[in-house]
């Protein structure tokens, strides 16, 4: 399989409903989830494509929603190996999940 109509012939397209969740912004349901969730899955990768997932753990509320695109992660002490901050450096695209589940 190399493309994605082949893909597409075994997995059928989702109804516009699942396309409509995605949306390009923090809501409110988001914020809410964040704002409750004391881990943090962030993931990061550099220039070349090398991927990083980092878990972060603090109590629920450590991480900050600055507005609708951007978010503050307290920098924790750690390995120093600065993989995700490097990776940052290089290319600024990163992905977050959150659970507020314990």
């Amino acid at each position: 399989m190399t493309t994605e109509a082949e893909l597409r012939e075994i997995v059928k397209e989702p109804p516009q409903t699942i396309w409509d969740k995605d949306i390009a912004r923090i809501d409110e349901h988001a914020r809410t989830i964040i704002a409750h969730s004391p881990f943090v899955l962030l993931a990061t990768s550099n220039s070349d494509g090398t991927c990083d997932v980092s878990p972060r753990g603090d109590p629920a509320g450590s991480v900050l929603v600055l507005d609708d695109h951007r978010l503050v992660l307290a920098d924790r002490p750690g390995n120093h190996r600065l993989d995700s901050f490097r990776n940052v450096l290089d290319n600024p695209h990163v992905g977050c999940c959150s659970s507020c589940r314990g």
